[in-house]
């Protein structure tokens, strides 16, 4: 998808807002969670195993999106330090009391999913 904005001065301040937006402190990253117990082992396992076949049915997710912390510089999320720079905010962030996750996932299955029914 593309735009094209013919208006300089317009043109200028969209872009302006756009890397606003895009600027660590305005944007959630996707990162693994941190799963208690020590389980990350045995869920990637299971979930690699279970990715294989076209739905996925395994309840426990590893990724997440995250939040820079205020203050905290931005670090990849294969940094060791992620976790202490960045806040677990859940898999749809501003989401919360709209939808559940299993609606918004049926919704993007129903979007994406029909082009790709005749491959599946």
């Amino acid at each position: 998808m593309g735009l094209l904005v013919d208006e300089e001065a317009f043109a200028r301040e969209l872009g302006a807002e756009i890397e606003r937006d895009l600027r660590p402190e305005n944007s959630s990253v996707i990162g693994r969670r941190v799963l208690p117990l020590r389980l990350e082992a045995v869920n990637k396992f299971i979930d690699d195993a279970l990715s294989l076949g076209p739905i996925d049915v395994w309840p426990f997710q590893n990724t997440s999106s995250f939040e820079l912390n205020a203050g905290a510089p931005a670090v990849a999320p294969t940094h060791p330090d992620f976790h202490r720079h960045y806040r677990d905010v859940g898999a749809f962030p501003g989401t919360e009391g709209l939808l559940s996750t299993k609606e918004i996932l049926t919704r993007l299955y129903k979007a994406v999913g029909a082009p790709l029914t005749p491959i599946l």
